[in-house]
């Protein structure tokens, strides 16, 4: 009987997880859960990068300034090694783009960064874990929070998430649905600074010491988006977001000087927001991420910079 049972019980979690995965097909629930999205139309920009793009590119108005379609590929609190494996998965199921923006910062070339111990924003993998079904356990499996059962064994990694499971199991969202009203914009254009309730740096709750990120310094996946954007011969821009004027200053020489030999060797165009322009504590919500004005000022200075690289690029056309 107990054997009966458990074999019953096993069978209705399995076509739980078969109803997830229908409805978790080509949707997303999270902001950063687009693994599966396919773009109606070819995209003209592509920013790609964590938290530092997802916060501080304002795609929705750099879109409608530059007059491009434009999409923000981030992961917020991840390391250039996943931004990797969702840029492939992106090429996967879309056209290429004709620009990527790649971010290319100490967070984006640190190995885990300041969450190497953790794993940070599970909520944003869940779905995916069962059976490996992304590929990207690897990734996780050294950090606390993944488990085995995570990966083998049906809707138990939802213990803890059962908001989560709910929403999965009786509500299927699609991205291109002008049906979801107020989100539709987030998701269509993969960031929206503006409706982020973010403080300013004044705040003593997020004004504190910038603490040095440790790991592994490691570029190597950064090379990988490289070679496939050459191969694709997809056009990049390498930019370093801005950042408190006083953490930019404290990076670790270390890190500075990899990043330094990484751009001699490839010399990619590469943009570097970091200035006392950005010496400012009123437009940042914490150390390493802009508030939504700060946001829309970056957003700004990305516009001016673009427009100024399609004239010279339309000039040397001509000329030639």
């Amino acid at each position: 009987m107990l054997l009966a049972f458990l074999v019953i019980m096993l069978a209705i979690a399995f076509a739980f997880e078969y109803v997830i995965r229908q409805n978790t097909k080509d949707t997303q629930y999270f902001i950063q859960g687009d693994w599966h999205i396919r773009h109606k139309d070819t995209l003209d920009v592509l920013f790609v990068g964590n938290s530092r793009t997802w916060v501080q590119v304002d795609a929705e108005l750099f879109s409608k300034e530059t007059h491009t379609n434009s999409y923000c590929l981030a992961q917020d609190g991840r390391d250039s090694k996943l931004i990797w494996r969702k840029f492939k998965k992106f090429l996967e199921l879309n056209n290429k783009p004709r620009y990527v923006f790649l971010q290319f910062d100490p967070s984006m070339t640190i190995e885990a960064g300041l969450n190497q111990l953790t794993f940070y924003g599970k909520e944003n993998y869940i779905t995916y874990l069962f059976f490996n079904n992304l590929g990207i356990n690897d990734i996780f499996k050294e950090e606390k929070g993944f488990h085995t059962y995570d990966e083998y064994i049906p809707l138990v990694r939802y213990i803890g998430y059962s908001k989560l499971f709910m929403r999965h199991l009786f509500k299927r969202v699609v991205v291109d649905s002008p049906k979801l009203t107020d989100n539709y914009q987030t998701f269509k254009y993969g960031t929206y600074p503006r409706e982020l309730k973010f403080g300013a740096l004044s705040n003593k709750v997020h004004w504190y010491e910038p603490k040095i990120a440790n790991g592994r310094i490691v570029t190597r996946y950064i090379d990988s988006i490289k070679a496939i954007c050459d191969r694709e011969n997809i056009k990049m821009i390498w930019y370093f977001p801005p950042q408190s004027y006083i953490s930019y200053e404290k990076i670790d020489s270390l890190q500075l000087k990899v990043m330094d030999s990484c751009l001699e060797r490839d010399k990619p165009l590469f943009w570097n927001f970091n200035s006392e322009r950005f010496n400012d504590s009123s437009i940042f919500y914490n150390h390493w991420h802009l508030n939504k004005t700060g946001a829309e000022k970056f957003t700004r200075q990305l516009i001016d910079s673009f427009k100024l690289y399609l004239e010279k690029e339309k000039n040397t056309h001509t000329a030639e």
